[in-house]
Formats: C-alpha cells, structure tokens, sequence
C-alpha cells in the first residue's frame, strides 16, 4: 500500500502520491501560499479553517477542487480559479466572509452545492458559458451580492437583472442575497427550491401570473420581506417556503391550493392576517408556528388534517375556530398559545395527542365531545388555569367529576387541570394514570380513595405546592417520577405491601425530611431520592438485616446518609391469661430484637388509643390487676429506635372482656 501512496511534506503543507498530485493539508498558520506545479488536485477539507491565509495562488495544473478544500478561510480576500479547474466541488469556497472578488474561469462545468456559501463580502459573480450544473445554495448567504451574471453563449443558465435563471427564463434559479426589491419577469413559471433563501435584504418582490410553482425554503429567512403576492395558479405551499419572513403582515393564499406542508410560515412573527381558502385540506406539522401576531384564526371546513406543532406557539391567538372534518388534534398542535381562551373540539375528532394544548395559560375550561376515544398523556400539561374538563354524556370512553377526567368507568383518573387548587378522588377508582397531575402546581391537597391500588410513573410528577399525600395500603409500587418534583412535601409514609420504589420516585423532593418505608421494600431504584437535600430520618418497618438485604440503584446518597430508624416486625400477643375471678388479665408476647421498652395500649371504643403501662426491655408479659368491666382491645408496640409501630392497630389488638 505505501509503495502506491505517500505524505510528503513540500514547503510548510503537505502532499500525497509519489508524483505529488494532490495537496492534502495546509497548516492553519500560514498567510500566503503559492501551489507548486505538480499538484493537479486540491483535496478535501485541505485548507479547512486556515483562518490567517490572505492569498492563495492556484497554478493552472489544477483540474479538481474538492469538498470543503477552503472552508471557512475567513481571510482569504480574493479568490481567482484557474482556466485548468472544471469542477469546484461541494463547500469548497463555503463561508469565505472576506473574499471581495471571486473569478470563476472559463472551463469550469460544475460548481457544487454550497461551493460560495457565506461568502458575505462578495458584490458580483460571473458564470462563465462553459457551466452547465450549480449546486443549491452555490451563493447562500452571500449578503452583499447583488449580481449574478451569466455568460451570454451559456447553453444552460441566463439571467435578467442580476438574477440567476435557466436559459429559457422559465425558472428562477437565485436571487444574490443582497438585492432589495425584485419583478420577476412574465413567463416565469417556477421559483426554484431556496432561490431567495436567506435574501435578508429583500423587502419586496413581485410575481407574475406565470408562475405555477414555488419550490420548498424558496423565501426562507427573507426577514425584511413585508408582502407577497402569490400567483393564482399555485397549488401548494411546500414546506419552509416562507418560513422566517419575519417582517411579513399580511399574505392570501389563492383559490386552488390545497396544502401548506410542514413549517410554510414557521416564524413569521409579525404576520397578523392570513386568509386561507376553502380548497386547502391539509396543513402541515408545524406550518404556523411562532406566529406571534395571529389574535384569531378561522380554517375552512375543507380542511381535514392539522398536523403536529402546527400553531404551536402563537402567543397572542385567542379564539380559534375548527373545522368539523379533522379526526385527531395532534402533538404540540396548540402548545405554547399563551392567551388562547376560547377553541371547540368538533364531534368530528377521535383523539387528541400528547402535549397537544400543553402551556395554553389562559385556558380555563375545555369540552372533549362525545367522538373522542383516545386521549394521551399530558394533553393539557402547564395550562395554569385550566379548572375543568367536562366530557360529553354520551361519550363511551371519558368522563367527568368536578372537572376531572376519568374513564367511562369512573376507575381510572387520567388527566388533573392544573389549575385546580385541591381534589378529593371518589371511591371506586383503583388507577392514577401516568402524568394524571403532571406540573398541578397550583394543587395543595390530594385525597387517594382506598380502592387506589395503581399510581402510574410521574402521576404526580412537579406538584410543587403539594404538601402531603396519603398513600392507600393497596398501592404496592411507587412507580417512576411518581413524586419528582414534590418540593414542598415534608412527610410521607408508604403502606405495607410495598415492594418497589421506581427511578426518581421521589427525586427533587426537596423538602422531604422524613419518610416511613414498610418491611416489605425490596428494592429502591437509581436516583429515587436523588437531590432529596433535606432528608434526615427513614423509618423502617424491618430489621437492620432487612434494610442490609434492600437492593439500592445509583444516586441514593440522600437516603443512604439520613438516619435509619429500625422499627422491627410487627410485635403480636401470643396469649392471653385470666384468674378464677375474671378481675385480672395477663398479656404475653414475644421479644422483638433491639427494643427499647414495650408500650401497651388500649382502646374502648375502637377509635381513641390510651397507654396503659410502659414495661422495660426485659419483660415480656404484662399483668393487669383489678381492671374495671367492659371490653377492652390491647396491642403491645415495641419500642425501637425511638419510634413505636402503630401499624395496623385495629387488626394486631386482642380482645379481652371483664365481666
């Protein structure tokens, strides 16, 4: 292989092959450079970045000039291509801001996508007759241009007023990016794909009625353009054509068109009105978005299909009204319109997709019509308003309770209004679905029914003004984020039964000082008490053995390093001993390891617990001499660590008669 092919090093930069054809690399340190005669091939990314070469001379045994050979010479001043050169490939002059004069020889045929990209100081191009290909975006961003011109005998290209078009002056091929104002000549039929991209300059164009075609990004980032007149034979707006027309106001879209594709007027921020007719069916993802000044939108009833993120962040729109032939309201379509107040889901619609409303603030209230048989999570996430949700009576999936979403059954809780301040769950419902109270910052207090068996990941996900929560006993795992984000949580204890605490369950919960975890816990996953700064005290309802036994993910320091409080099993009454006169009672248990003394408590009623004697460590029995009579229910806690067990007390307690 090295017989065929070497590096050698000639004057400061280097060249490969034994004839030493092709210049391969040039040290970014040099100013000014004269290519020897051997070199017929300048390669790929050889000068790349050389930010301090001014000159550069090409010798006329140059044939080829490759991708990016100099990209981003930033000093280069004058670039001049030999008569021997036939191609200058992709990106080869790309972001050249100083190159004030370019001189493209008279044999070069192909100049490739991106070849003078960037070259902002540049005034005048001439594309000499031999040229039959240029590349898209051959001069983007070339923000002084203001003339390109072409060969008259060229077999391929001509142009009219410093603009670049096919010989025929049937397409328009480029715009230079420094022109203000363009009328385009009649019999132009088609606008080519970016031929006014990035025309920062431009303010005003005019099309004829030729024109049929538009191609995609034609008249993107055009950020002076103020108006448009779009011709009436165009069927179709494609996708980023006016994207980034900052400065645009107004604009019609013609009878004819039947879709704006995906991102057609992204980001035209000071476009207020725009009538779109009855022929138009399709809207594509994205098409409206950053729109700031839309206030209020009508869409045709011809329009069956918005796509994702469509007029996502129209800031001031405030009503908006649909059209009964959509089926699905999809992802991101209306996030981020911070003053929408007022829109109607029509009876046409089936689903509504994740996110689909998230951040509408001044939402207050929404109706999901009888149609709707699919709603995703977190629908209607950051709307801080948002107090109710009212489902249609007739719908087979949905329902509603006090502004609430749940299923048609009532059991399964599946979207919260984040701007409820506090929510009480009926019984009966057994499932808090995944982001079910996703970002409820306003929420304060949350009653869990005991028939909840099931809390879905992040179903509390960012509750921040939440302070406690009572956790049913059916629950058997804290799923994943169930909690992050809870920082104004300070106590919370989790039921017997419980196995699993998911990854980040209770992440961020920066305020969480102390939390009661049962004996039944077997694993705590990756970070689930990760930035839990405030935590100082775990109580566990097993043995130092058992806690030792708990299989711990990555990122649990916080838990790790607060006291653990070991609360042991739960201590039973093994028997119960009555004298001949049925005065006294004697209770028995069984030594509970590491306890401290034994608490004995009694009850009456069933409801009020009272301590009657606090025995030593030692004991295990307890004798009571001349108990009045009635009925009396006792439990024996034992006392570890500081904490007695009072779980389950109702079901642990012996029941003893005087008579």
């Amino acid at each position: 292989m090295f017989g065929i092919f070497r590096v050698v090093a000639v004057f400061g930069f280097y060249l490969s092959h034994n004839n030493k054809t092709e210049l391969i690399c040039c040290p970014i340190t040099k100013t000014r450079l004269t290519i020897p005669d051997s070199v017929t091939t300048i390669g790929y990314e050889a000068f790349f970045n050389c930010e301090n070469l001014v000159s550069v001379t090409i010798p006329d045994t140059v044939t080829s000039i490759g991708e990016s050979a100099f990209y981003s010479c930033e000093s280069l001043t004058n670039i001049t291509i030999p008569d021997s050169v036939t191609d200058i490939g992709i990106k080869a002059f790309s972001w050249c801001r100083g190159a004030k004069s370019i001189t493209i020889s008279g044999n070069v045929i192909s100049i490739g996508d991106d070849a003078f990209l960037g070259c902002e100081s540049v005034t005048d191009i001439t594309i000499p007759d031999s040229v039959t290909s240029i590349g898209s975006r051959a001069f983007g961003y070339c923000k002084k241009l203001e003339s390109i011109t072409v060969g008259e005998n060229n077999s391929n290209y001509s142009s009219s007023d410093g603009v670049l078009f096919n010989k025929e002056k049937t397409e328009l091929i480029c715009c230079p990016g420094g022109k203000t104002g363009v009328s385009v000549p009649d019999g132009v039929t088609s606008i080519s794909a970016k031929a006014f991209a990035i025309c920062g300059s431009l303010k005003e164009i005019t099309l004829p009625d030729s024109v049929t075609d538009i191609g995609k990004y034609a008249f993107y980032d055009c950020e002076s353009l103020t108006g448009i007149n779009i011709p009436d034979g165009v069927t179709e707006i494609r996708e980023n054509t006016f994207s980034g027309c900052r400065s645009l106001t107004d604009i019609t879209i013609p009878d004819g068109v039947t879709s704006i594709n995906d991102s057609a007027f992204r980001f035209c921020e000071s476009l207020a009105n725009i009538t779109i007719p009855d022929s138009v069916t399709y809207i594509g993802d994205g098409a409206f978005g950053y729109c700031e000044n839309f206030t209020d939108l009508t869409l045709p009833d011809s329009v069956s299909y918005i796509g994702s993120a469509a007029f996502s962040s129209c800031s001031n729109l405030k009503n908006m009204e649909l059209p009964d032939g959509i089926d699905t309201i999809r992802f991101l379509t209306f996030s981020d319109c911070k003053s929408l107040t007022d829109i109607t889901i029509p009876g046409s619609v089936t689903g509504i997709e994740a996110a689909a409303f998230s951040s509408c603030t001044s939402l207050t209230d929404i109706t999901i019509p009888d149609s709707v048989t699919n709603v995703e999570s977190c629908v209607f996430e950051y709307c801080d308003k948002l107090n109710s949700i009212t489902v249609g009576e007739n719908n087979k999936n949905y329902s509603s309770d006090d502004g609430v979403l749940y299923n048609k059954d009532k059991t399964a809780l599946i979207c919260c209004p984040c701007g409820k301040t506090s929510v009480t769950i009926p019984d009966g419902v057994t499932s808090i679905s995944e982001y079910a109270f996703d970002y409820c910052k306003n929420i304060k207090e949350i009653i869990l029914p005991d028939s909840v068996t099931e809390i879905g990941e992040c179903a509390f996900y960012n509750c921040e003004n939440l302070t406690g929560i009572n956790i049913p006993d059916g629950v058997t795992k804290i799923s994943t984020r169930a909690f992050s984000g809870c920082s104004s949580l300070t106590d919370v204890t989790l039921p017997n039964g419980v196995t699993d605490i998911g990854s980040s369950a209770f992440s961020s919960c920066g305020s969480l000082t102390k939390i009661t975890i049962p004996g039944s816990i077997i694993a705590i996953s990756e970070y689930a008490f990760y930035s839990c700064t405030s935590l100082s005290d775990v109580y566990f309802g097993g043995t130092k053995e058992q806690w030792d036994a708990v299989g711990f993910g990555e990122k649990n320091e916080c838990i790790l390093n607060a006291a653990i409080h070991f609360t042991g099993s739960v201590l039973k009454v093994t028997s119960v001993d009555y004298n001949a006169k049925h005065d006294q009672f004697r209770l028995n248990w069984t030594a509970v390891p590491d306890a401290q003394k034994y608490v004995i408590g009694y009850t009456t009623n069933g409801k009020t617990w009272k301590v009657a004697k606090i025995v030593d460590a030692k004991s295990t029995s307890f004798t009571c001499k001349n108990a009045p009579k009635g009925t009396y229910y006792l439990v024996v806690g034992a006392y570890v660590n500081g904490k007695v067990d009072t779980t389950d007390l109702a079901k642990r307690a012996v029941k003893v008669v005087i008579r």
